[in-house]
């Protein structure tokens, strides 16, 4: 859990560019993957613009047709 909060703290403070670069494609499903196995994980209080960055990238079409089921 240290490893992943220490991620997503230094995430935190990326610059993010458009059109998003595989690396940031990597991010956004790394990110996604977080969001779904371990939902009460509350990232995105302390990471707002990583957040905001995620919510913005989740409106791509390729990430709205990849959106597994819920458990």
């Amino acid at each position: 859990m240290a490893a992943i909060h220490a991620t997503l703290d230094v995430l935190e403070g990326s610059k993010f560019t458009d059109p998003p670069t595989i690396g940031e494609i990597a991010v956004a499903c790394a990110i996604g993957y977080v969001a779904f196995r371990l939902p009460d994980l509350d990232w995105r209080t302390s990471r707002p613009k990583l957040a905001a960055w995620y919510d913005t990238f989740c409106e791509y079409p390729a990430m709205k047709a990849t959106v597994p089921a819920a458990p």
